[in-house]
């Protein structure tokens, strides 16, 4: 809302009430209804927040970078394509502040495509944190905020049953070479 209690169309309220805490400097809502999607009045760009949780396979990832990271520590930043072969996901990981991006100096390409993890990352890795289940971004990859009760690097790599936790952190050092 502007001065006037006029809502400012390129900063709408998000819909989810009062957040309950906030993570990053960010508001945390524990429980959030989906949604209906949205357009800017002006430009008619969407103006979705969609939730993105941190997938199995993401978190499954991470443990990877963790122990390459442990293996090489003189060498902190790898290429997405040692890490992921999949989509965009591993970059949702940035918004929770898990990964960080090399700074790209290639002006034909869009990203650097290197990655390290961070003090936050280690620490999720290894069980000492907790974070949001879900990171709230809009269209444009704008993180808003966070949402969902916490999770632990655990939760988020036995979700369905696709991976065992405790053997990814035993079998590590096979699971890089």
């Amino acid at each position: 809302m502007t001065k006037r209690n006029v809502p400012d169309p390129f900063q709408p309220e998000l819909p989810f009430g009062s957040p309950q805490t906030h993570f990053r400097g960010l508001p945390w809502f524990k429980n959030i209804e989906k949604t209906e999607p949205t357009s800017c009045p002006h430009c008619h760009q969407p103006t979705n927040v969609y939730r993105r949780p941190i997938s199995a396979i993401v978190a499954r990832t991470l443990i990877k970078l963790y122990y390459l990271d442990q293996r090489d520590p003189e060498k902190p930043w790898h290429h997405i394509k040692e890490l992921y072969r999949d989509r965009g996901d591993w970059a949702k990981l940035k918004f929770f502040g898990l990964i960080e991006e090399a700074a790209n100096d290639n002006v034909k390409k869009k990203t650097s495509g290197l990655w390290k993890i961070t003090e936050a990352g280690r620490n999720f890795v290894l069980g000492k944190i907790h974070l949001p289940k879900y990171a709230l971004v809009r269209w444009n990859s704008e993180l808003i905020g966070f949402a969902g009760n916490a999770v632990t690097i655990r939760i988020c790599v036995e979700a369905k049953n696709q991976f065992s936790y405790d053997k990814l952190m035993n079998e590590g050092i096979v699971f890089v070479d």
